[in-house]
């Protein structure tokens, strides 16, 4: 084992370890940001039909990015590989 990967492999555990013991002490909340509203929530009401739609674009666009011929412009015209 080379002395790099020796010091990297050692600095890399001390790095995860800070981060990972230190993290919950961290104040993460911009000072002047003004505080929270609570929304009023109400119950569901169940009829004869309902919708529940999600999505998950940001997912899938991250997941076929690297697929020929996944171009925003479906017209595009087919790069050569």
């Amino acid at each position: 084992m080379s002395m790099f990967s020796s010091y990297y492999m050692l600095f890399s555990t001390l790095v995860t370890f800070l981060l990972f013991f230190i993290s919950p002490f961290v104040y993460a909340v911009q000072p002047t940001a003004p505080k929270p509203i609570e929304a009023p929530l109400r119950d569901l009401k169940w009829g004869q039909l309902n919708f529940l739609h999600t999505t998950d674009t940001h997912g899938w666009l991250a997941g076929h990015l690297q697929e020929y011929g996944a171009e925003v412009f479906f017209g595009a015209i087919p790069r050569p590989y």
